[in-house]
């Protein structure tokens, strides 16, 4: 059996909390940005999202990392599911940086391996995961906006 040891425990009860906060911070804000009457890029609720969106899929890339042990967030919720929004969020966001940019070129680095960390999910059939077909739809949907 393989045991966590205290100081790992912390690091996962505090990435979890971290996690809550910026889903609770991204539930806020969507109905205020849905409500603004023009799309407003430096609105406060756009800019609350983007952090949010940037912040929980960072968080998501480190915890699924081997040195994490690949841990799974025990949330009651359908993490796939959540992360594949995040993620068309997050192409959404990165439009706004100047194409080939260093910002532009991080979102794009955390986008890529959060779709490719759904495919390995749906590649060892995770619970809850995403279908192969619905990860091969967010990653054609992700290279749309990036066209765009």
């Amino acid at each position: 059996t393989h045991c966590i040891s205290s100081a790992a425990s912390d690091v996962y009860k505090r990435q979890t909390l971290l996690y809550l906060y910026y889903q609770a911070k991204a539930l806020i804000y969507m109905p205020l940005m849905a409500s603004e009457s023009q799309n407003n890029k430096s609105s406060p609720a756009f800019i609350s999202i983007q952090q949010a969106t940037t912040a929980i899929l960072t968080i998501t890339k480190a915890l699924s990392s081997p040195g994490h042990d690949f841990y799974y967030l025990p949330l009651p919720m359908n993490l796939p599911r959540q992360k594949a929004r995040f993620v068309l969020l997050a192409a959404k966001s990165a439009l706004e940086f100047t194409r080939g940019g260093a910002l532009f070129q991080e979102a794009k680095s955390l986008i890529t391996s959060a779709i490719q960390d759904l495919k390995d999910e749906s590649e060892i059939k995770m619970l809850g995961c995403l279908s192969s077909d619905c990860c091969t739809c967010l990653e054609r949907a992700v290279d749309a906006i990036f066209l765009y």
